[in-house]
């Protein structure tokens, strides 16, 4: 490591801090494809004239927008994923982010007493209704892409019928849904998490749930009352212990149709528990966030489906490197 790359480090949370505040304040919006002066910023967003110049140099600066004379605009990459009605926004993982800084902050205290106090996970997500919805805006905007992707990755011309387990708005089920004989699909959630699905839902498109019946309740206690040719579900099991998962993964087999199969995603680490680094920093996210969450090794993966009953997986990789498998 160089001087460089360790100074980075050392002060990485002075440009997260700058890209959540500006996100916050809803400078980007503001912006949107226009150029505007400090005090036209400050004036409509009720800020102070000289922390916004300031605070706009320093988002010139991480070439977030971009400065002629003494007026800001909004850089393509802003426009295209800082502006909530952007081509691919990501405003939700920002904010999001943002209201993970006070659990990250407790990392010193989660060191030594091996558990979270102010985790997301850890207050059961009840920390506030705006902290609720940039998460459940999170998983939304995180689910389309990948959706889209995971929807090309297999053969699922036999699906009839889908439940997208902790599915939020029901990204990935949609996606397979446009790619199969099924017209409706099941989305399985937390009361209070379907309750921003459909917020979001209804801000962005209302016909969306016509297409979607939303299950409200716990996946480790509740039974959907019917089986399904596909159960997903995605971006679940680094909240959950191994334990856990080889639970879970049992219930969910047992809400299959005899032809049905179990479509797992998420995130995995090599044997090491170091490769990729995303990863094996993502499992200190889920230390400050969860009681009992990491980021599992790909081979404990395997080894949890087996346990709980798979017989048969087929694994494929996606563009980010998270793993998809589809199991019997």
């Amino acid at each position: 490591m160089d001087r460089e790359r360790f100074n980075a480090i050392l002060r990485g949370y002075w440009e997260s801090q700058i890209l959540f505040t500006a996100t916050y304040l809803g400078i980007f919006n503001f912006l949107g494809n226009f150029r505007r002066t400090p005090g036209e910023v400050a004036v409509s967003l009720r800020l102070d004239k000289r922390s916004t110049e300031i605070l706009l140099n320093a988002l010139t600066g991480l070439g977030l927008i971009e400065k002629r004379q003494n007026a800001y605009r909004n850089s393509s990459f802003a426009r295209k994923h800082l502006v909530e009605d952007g081509d691919d926004p990501l405003t939700g993982f920002v904010l999001h982010n943002m209201d993970m800084w006070e659990s990250w902050g407790d990392l010193p205290s989660v060191m030594k007493k091996g558990k979270p106090r102010k985790g997301f996970a850890v207050l059961k997500y009840k920390t506030g209704r705006h902290s609720l919805f940039n998460f459940a805006l999170a998983m939304h905007q995180g689910g389309i892409t990948v959706g889209r992707e995971i929807a090309l990755l297999f053969d699922f011309s036999f699906v009839n019928s889908i439940l997208d387990v902790g599915g939020c708005t029901g990204r990935y089920a949609l996606s397979i849904m446009e790619r199969a004989p099924a017209e409706r699909v099941d989305v399985l959630d937390l009361p209070e998490m379907v309750r921003e699905a459909k917020r979001i839902i209804r801000g962005e498109n209302r016909d969306e749930l016509r297409k979607i019946c939303f299950i409200e309740g716990n996946f480790f206690t509740i039974d959907p009352g019917r089986k399904y040719d596909l159960v997903i579900l995605s971006n679940i099991i680094h909240s959950l212990s191994e334990e856990q998962c080889v639970s879970l993964f049992t219930r969910l087999r047992g809400w299959l149709t005899q032809r049905g199969q179990l479509l797992l995603h998420n995130m995995t680490s090599d044997k090491s528990g170091t490769h990729p680094p995303h990863a094996a920093l993502f499992s200190v996210n889920m230390l400050v966030n969860t009681l009992k969450g990491r980021v599992h090794t790909e081979r404990a993966v395997l080894n949890m489906l087996r346990t709980s009953g798979i017989k048969k997986i087929v694994k494929k990789r996606t563009g980010g490197g998270n793993l998809a498998l589809l199991c019997a």
